[in-house]
């Protein structure tokens, strides 16, 4: 089973993941929930070309994608896409797969919000 869930600020976390403002709270949770996991980091990515982000490059893109916002206006959404191990074996446990399904997620998300 899949589970996908768009966090809403109000009701999840509103201090770590307040969505207006700089995203530079929520790519430090991420990292410290990566450390707390035993992973070196959290995995930031973005389009294929894009290819790997580092944190500071994820605070660089979405901070300064203000064309048209206020100060306080929504600047990111949090989409939780969390496979159990039965939909991870479906992908043969490979992170690029992986990778490549949250990519194509994203962008169906993107095309319902456009609707």
């Amino acid at each position: 089973m899949l589970y996908a869930k768009v966090l809403n600020p109000a009701t999840h976390g509103k201090k770590v993941y307040a969505n207006n403002g700089s995203v530079r709270r929520a790519t430090n949770y991420l990292e410290q929930e990566a450390k707390q996991a035993g992973q070196s980091g959290a995995e930031f990515f973005g389009t294929e070309a894009a290819g790997r982000l580092s944190a500071d490059d994820v605070v660089q893109l979405l901070d300064n994608n203000h064309k048209g916002l206020g100060k306080d206006a929504v600047k990111f959404h949090s989409l939780v896409l969390s496979p159990d191990q039965e939909q991870l074996a479906l992908l043969g446990n490979d992170p690029q797969k992986l990778q490549e399904f949250t990519r194509a997620a994203m962008e169906l998300y993107g095309v319902l919000l456009n609707k």
